[in-house]
């Protein structure tokens, strides 16, 4: 996905006529991969319905109180009503903590030992990790029989990913770490676009500094790339470069990187 944010940015620096380059500007690349990297033990804690509403909800409180108050050395942004503008942050605010009390249902036994097609199911001692392979039979007697269980080599020492250890742990700090993340998530979603705006607010009406926002993309996207690497990169360090790779998911991921970034685009440079 990120290698499809980068090649976006890079025609999107084409099409803009190659603007110079702000290394400011890769920090908020930096603030957002963090933000993502986080989306899948968030969700594996405390579901994909809660997590998303958590950080959605603190992206946009981060958002405001950036614009609103001037965070890191920002311009303060006025609106025409400011009571309404503080009603409506109010609001997020419960709504953060009335999310928080949503309670996620965990799994059945029944449910989780359910196997399907190259499911990977987490069991038995520390650092076992068993890969299930289902025949396709439609008959339930035959898939039983025709499902060969192997073991990934996956030592007992601890080489194992992420998400064997979260299964491990207790449901109530499931939750509490879930919501952390979640919050923190969101604080990095929310903040992505600062080191850019700072420019811009710093750029004395575009002498020193290009006042148009689009400008910074590029950058933005680079940090963004540069970040990702190097999680990935820590990541086959410590599965002692044995990184567990699906591939169904690239092609998706590389639609899902590039799409929303042309769409972007077009939306603010498309008028003009």
């Amino acid at each position: 996905m990120c290698c499809a944010v980068w090649i976006s940015g890079v025609i999107t620096l084409a099409i803009t006529g190659f603007p110079k380059f702000e290394p400011v500007a890769m920090l908020g690349g930096v603030l957002w991969c963090s933000g993502n990297i986080l989306a899948v033990p968030i969700i594996h804690l405390i579901g994909l319905a809660l997590g998303l509403s958590l950080w959605g909800v603190t992206n946009l409180l981060m958002g405001w109180c950036s614009g609103t108050f001037g965070l890191f050395g920002l311009h303060k942004q006025t609106v025409a009503t400011p009571e309404f503008n503080y009603v409506g942050a109010t609001v997020c605010v419960l709504a953060v903590v009335i999310f928080a009390m949503v309670k996620s249902k965990p799994k059945s036994k029944e449910e989780s030992t359910r196997l399907t097609d190259r499911e990977v199911v987490v069991g038995g001692d520390w650092g076992e990790v068993k890969v299930v392979h289902d025949s396709g039979s439609g008959d339930t007697e035959a898939q039983d029989s025709a499902r060969s269980i192997e073991k990934v080599a996956v030592s007992s020492t601890g080489d194992t990913d992420l998400l064997a250890y979260l299964d491990r742990i207790p449901v109530l700090y499931k939750r509490i770490v879930g919501i952390g993340l979640a919050l923190i998530s969101g604080l990095f979603y929310g903040s992505n676009f600062d080191p850019p705006q700072w420019l811009i607010d710093h750029g004395e009406d575009g002498e020193k500094h290009s006042a148009n926002g689009i400008d910074y993309v590029f950058p933005h996207f680079c940090g963004i790339f540069l970040t990702s690497t190097a999680y990935f990169l820590i990541y086959c360090a410590a599965m002692k470069n044995r990184p567990r790779i699906y591939p169904e998911a690239i092609t998706p991921g590389f639609i899902s990187g590039l799409v929303p970034r042309f769409f972007f685009f077009f939306l603010h440079c498309g008028p003009s």
